[in-house]
C-alpha cells in the first residue's frame, strides 16, 4: 500500500500524471473505503490501483453506490465485483446503467443465476448485451 500511495504522489503509474492528495489524506481515504466497501486495504489498494480516480471520490459518494448495487444485486460479494472493475465506482447513474442491464439479463437468461453472473463478470453489466442475448435465445428455446 505504502508503494502504491508513493507512485500516486509522484504522479506516475497508473494515475495518469495527476498529482493525489498527501499520504496521510490517502491512507485516511483508503481506511474509509476499506469500512465502506467491506474488503481489505489491499483490496482497496488493488481497485486504485487499476482505476485511480476511485480515491478521488467521496466517501459519502461510494456508500451510495455500495447502496445502490446492495440493493440491486442483495446475494451479490460486491467487494468482488469492485475488486474485478472498481471503475463502476465512478458510474454517475450506476442504477440506471444497471437496472436495464439487470432486467435484460433475468429477461433473456431465465433460470440463470444472475447475481452469480455479473458478481464473476461485472464488465456484462457495461457492455451491450440485448443483441447476443437475442441470439443465445434463438439458439436455446425455452423448451430445451
Amino acid at each position: 500500500t505504502l508503494g502504491l500511495f508513493k507512485i500516486l504522489r509522484e504522479g506516475g503509474g497508473a494515475s495518469g500524471g495527476r498529482q493525489l492528495a498527501h499520504p496521510v489524506d490517502l491512507a485516511t481515504r483508503m481506511d474509509s473505503f476499506t469500512a465502506i466497501l467491506v474488503c481489505s486495504p489491499t483490496d482497496v489498494a488493488n481497485m486504485v490501483n487499476k482505476a485511480p480516480a476511485v480515491l478521488e471520490l467521496e466517501p459519502p459518494f461510494v456508500l451510495n453506490q455500495m447502496i445502490t448495487l446492495k440493493s440491486l444485486l442483495p446475494g451479490t460479494d460486491i467487494a468482488r465485483m469492485l475488486e474485478l472493475r472498481p471503475s463502476m465506482l465512478l458510474e454517475q447513474e450506476l442504477g440506471g446503467i444497471l437496472q436495464p442491464q439487470l432486467a435484460l439479463l433475468r429477461t433473456y437468461l431465465p433460470g440463470v443465476a444472475i447475481e452469480e453472473l455479473v458478481q464473476e463478470y461485472p464488465y456484462i453489466l457495461f457492455e451491450e448485451i440485448e443483441s447476443g442475448l437475442k441470439g443465445f435465445k434463438e439458439l436455446w428455446p425455452d423448451d430445451i
